[in-house]
């Protein structure tokens, strides 16, 4: 089953992979079954990789678009949290939700600048601790957000 507008990149595919008897079945608009036999060898060795590199150029856009759409739905956190897109270990898209950030130095009116850099450095310190041990509860609205058709808007 194909897009109308890949099926010459399929038909190709097959017929580079000795594939014979290629039929066609128009399912709805759009939308196409494509019947062929191939050898198994040729289908075992990269037809499906290659098959499914048809979308490999879009990859990157849609990865980044759904990385954002996440970062906009899970909330902010005492700690930074990286979203990140991937294809087979690489890293193709990545978005940061940004920490909370209390000022600890507010009460601290003039006086040394030392005790004030102590301050930020603790905060620091208790950041890089809740990041190695916090949990990020992600709701189900990212979830939704993810799985929502590439037609629709934004918002």
């Amino acid at each position: 089953m194909t897009p109308e507008r890949y099926l010459g990149t399929v038909m190709e595919l097959c017929r580079e992979r000795r594939g014979v008897d290629t039929t066609f079945n128009y399912l709805a608009a759009g939308r196409m079954e494509v019947v062929s036999q191939l050898p198994l060898a040729e289908v075992l060795f990269d037809f499906y990789d290659r098959l499914k590199s048809i979308h490999r150029e879009f990859s990157h856009p849609r990865a980044l678009r759904y990385c954002q759409r996440l970062a906009k739905t899970i909330p902010r956190q005492q700690f930074k949290i990286a979203i990140q897109g991937a294809i087979g270990g690489q890293i193709i898209a990545r978005t940061t939700i940004n920490p909370f950030r209390k000022d600890v130095t507010a009460k601290c009116y003039g006086g040394d600048i030392s005790r004030k850099r102590k301050l930020l450095e603790k905060q620091k310190e208790g950041k890089k601790k809740m990041k190695m041990v916090g949990a990020v509860e992600i709701p189900q609205e990212a979830f939704v957000s993810v799985l929502r058709t590439e037609d629709e808007d934004d918002g």
